[in-house]
């Protein structure tokens, strides 16, 4: 059990030459802290926001990379030398991503929003 010190204004009681007490302080006991929810996987996309969701560098639509394709884009970053269209080396492993209509690039999810910027894409290739 964990003690929090609370200040709670205590009932009015009048001394002489009516000066008024100052509060009580009284200590609360309360159980467990609130707990923390471990992060949750990614899940996918509602598909009324996937309907709207287009490239932005193409205005194509978007679909849901299948765990396929992730495993084999995660392969090449594990093995490093994967770039995003910006230029810069993509170290972290997706979980989730949206591929183009056309299936040229891919755009990584994170904390369950998609990362729509032109430079974030990573071309898929051979992938």
């Amino acid at each position: 059990m964990t003690k929090n010190l609370v200040l709670t204004p205590a009932p009015v009681k009048r001394r002489s030459r009516d000066r008024l007490q100052r509060p009580v302080r009284q200590t609360i006991l309360w159980a467990d802290p609130p707990r923390v929810h471990p992060p949750r996987p990614s899940t996918l996309i509602d598909p009324e926001l996937l309907a709207i969701l287009a490239c932005p560098a193409s205005r194509q639509p978007l679909a849901h990379a299948d765990e396929d394709l992730i495993a084999r884009v995660n392969a090449r970053i594990e093995a490093g030398g994967v770039k995003n269209v910006g230029g810069v080396d993509v170290t972290d492993a997706l979980a989730a991503a949206l591929v183009r209509e056309d299936g040229a690039l891919l755009y990584p999810v994170r904390d369950d929003i998609p990362v729509l910027l032109r430079e974030e894409g990573i071309e898929i290739g051979d992938a």
